[in-house]
């Protein structure tokens, strides 16, 4: 009974973190720390644009919940939740659904096509007719994503290309048979006095279907949201549980994968961006039918609503349990639009279209945020900074990153006097490197002593314990000793090699001679017609760049980068090597003290009990 007890706690465990594997728990706090970010945006934005307390803000979100707005934060969920759902599907199989707009707005077109053709409109439509449209959307909605599919599956065409082609020739198709100035032309006399109106370029009228009656909004709503959940669940166990979703899943990490898993890959691919399509139509059915309340306008470009099912899928981490939560908040931030141009914030519209797009964007960049682990850093900073010998490998670290910075100073200063030296500047020049070593060495010798004395302190230090005041003085009056010893400085002069020409004049110089060959057999490529010849001096000017480049390696002319390089290599390895040494410090501290504490603490309140 335990062992079952304990099973059935670590399956709730893995369905509510959506994975078993820590990389997974770390792109779900990705995302929220994306939210935070993006709502802590919105105040920043609301303190400079409104007229209130923008902390009001978040007393906005509870209205969302309260009253009509209600039924609109419902629609919206499942409009979003369909959306998302259908980017989802796409996304865990390799395939990019960008169409989601195009298969939204095909519902709208041949549901209000067909309503207008059969005569409905406020005084007679029955949920009959909503419920033929329901379905007709969903079959339209996949055989348009169908489409893109099938092009992707056996033509190879990038499902993309596809999907935004047919985005656009819907909404041409919309806005060739809903132009007001043609409708008479195409619909007829009568479908055109019922439906369109003058005033209006493009799509129906407000008044032409009327309002569907709180009954059907209720019911359609109730049963969008049961669906909704039912299918996110469905294709999360899909995916979790069975084979099928498995190879799916394995399919979308390569296309290859197919004839290895044993799934046919043109079929599934087709298969998977029909569902997608059907899910879209549904979004799009409850998007025309019940948030626009029977009202078929904004035809000019591909509907907006439907891009944000990308980012909500995306900021669900493609899981469709996740997309229960993002597309409650997405649909949550569009319910509580309106209410923020009122008191006490009282934003323009321009102002709230900000606001809700910062939101919104920097939610949808949680990709970017699963490194940032802020109670992590604190916490790891705050076991560190109580440990005595963190604070030694710190002071270790800066004095390290003083001596690199100290070394290439000279290095530099050794490489730019190589190039430079001639006979003509010879002692100057000897007397500046003379003096760069000496400035250079003592400061080093001074850096080495502090090294070794911290050195010792770190062998000395074990734990968090105290180390003898005897012992410390000790070392700092060696260190002490030392830094007061003469330096013995050797100056290497012979290394220096003075000639009538520095090599940075005989580079020039070099690279001239270079120039004036190549503009030679240059030249005699453009003026000869000579297939051969012309083959003949391009093999000429590679020659003479091998032999340019050699002479150039023999005078060591890239010194001065080398120097560079080496030092950048240096720093990097110094902090990683930092970033080891206070990683080994924590799991010390940890083991040595946290832990023990926080088992004796919880063994005496058991005690206690």
């Amino acid at each position: 009974m335990k062992e079952k007890i304990l099973n059935w706690s670590q399956n709730l465990r893995s369905f509510i973190r959506l994975d078993q594997t820590k990389s997974t728990t770390r792109k779900v706090f990705s995302s929220v720390w994306s939210v935070v970010l993006g709502l802590f945006v919105a105040i920043i934005i609301i303190a400079i644009l409104g007229q209130g307390n923008p902390f009001v803000f978040f007393e906005k979100w509870g209205e969302a919940f309260k009253g009509t707005k209600v039924s609109n934060l419902l629609i919206y969920l499942i409009i979003f939740g369909f959306a998302g759902l259908a980017s989802a599907i796409g996304f865990k199989s390799g395939l990019f659904n960008i169409g989601i707009s195009g298969q939204m707005m095909i519902s709208g077109l041949v549901g209000f096509s067909l309503l207008m053709v059969m005569g409905v409109n406020g005084s007679n439509i029955n949920i009959g007719h909503l419920i033929m449209v329901m379905v007709l959307s969903i079959i339209l909605g996949a055989f348009i994503s169908m489409i893109a599919g099938v092009l992707k599956a056996y033509l190879n065409v990038h499902e993309v290309i596809s999907t935004i082609m047919l985005n656009w020739i819907i909404v041409n198709l919309a806005k060739y048979l809903f132009n007001v100035s043609r409708a008479k032309i195409i619909w007829g006399e009568q479908i055109f006095n019922n439906y369109f109106s003058t005033q209006i370029t493009i799509g129906t009228k407000p008044e032409a279907f009327g309002i569907l009656s709180n009954a059907m909004v209720t019911g359609f709503s109730v049963f969008g949201i049961i669906l909704f959940i039912v299918v996110a669940i469905g294709m999360f166990l899909m995916y979790k549980q069975t084979t099928f979703g498995y190879k799916l899943k394995m399919l979308g990490l390569s296309k290859t994968n197919g004839k290895y898993i044993g799934v046919n890959e043109k079929i599934s691919i087709v298969l998977v961006m029909s569902v997608s399509g059907a899910f879209a139509g549904f979004a799009g059915f409850m998007y025309y039918f019940f948030k626009e309340s029977m009202l078929f306008q904004n035809l000019t470009v591909p509907l907006g609503i439907g891009f944000d099912g990308i980012a909500i899928s995306l900021l669900a981490l493609n899981s469709s349990i996740g997309i229960l939560l993002s597309s409650l908040f997405y649909a949550i931030l569009y319910t509580i639009a309106p209410s923020l141009q009122s008191n006490p914030l009282y934003l323009k519209p321009d102002d709230v279209q900000i606001i809700t797009a910062a939101i919104l964007y920097l939610a949808a960049l949680s990709q970017m945020l699963q490194n940032f682990k802020p109670f992590n850093f604190v916490w790891r900073s705050i076991v560190n900074v109580s440990s005595k010998k963190w604070w030694l490998l710190l002071k270790n670290k800066y004095l390290n990153l003083q001596k690199e910075k100290l070394i290439r100073t000279y290095s530099l200063k050794k490489a730019k006097i190589e190039l430079n030296i001639k006979e003509s500047n010879k002692d100057s020049m000897l007397n500046e490197y003379k003096k760069a070593k000496e400035i250079s060495f003592i400061k080093l010798s001074k850096l080495d002593n502090q090294l070794d004395y911290y050195k010792e302190m770190l062998n000395l230090q074990k734990g968090n314990q105290t180390i003898d005041k005897k012992v410390i003085q000790q070392l700092k009056t060696d260190l002490v000793s030392k830094n007061n010893q003469p330096v013995e400085i050797y100056y290497d002069l012979e290394q220096f090699k003075a000639n009538e020409k520095s090599k940075i004049e005989l580079v020039k110089e070099l690279n001239k001679e270079f120039k004036q060959e190549q503009d030679k057999f240059l030249n005699l490529v453009y003026t000869t017609k000579d297939k051969s010849a012309q083959i003949k001096a391009f093999e000429q000017i590679g020659l003479l760049k091998q032999k340019h480049w050699q002479a150039l390696n023999e005078i060591n002319i890239d010194a001065i980068k080398n120097v560079k390089m080496q030092h950048k290599a240096n720093i990097k390895e110094l902090k990683n090597h930092y970033k080891l040494d206070v990683e080994n410090n924590y799991q010390s501290m940890m083991n040595v003290y946290i832990k023990p504490w926080f088992n004796k603490a919880f063994n005496f309140k058991k005690g206690a009990k």
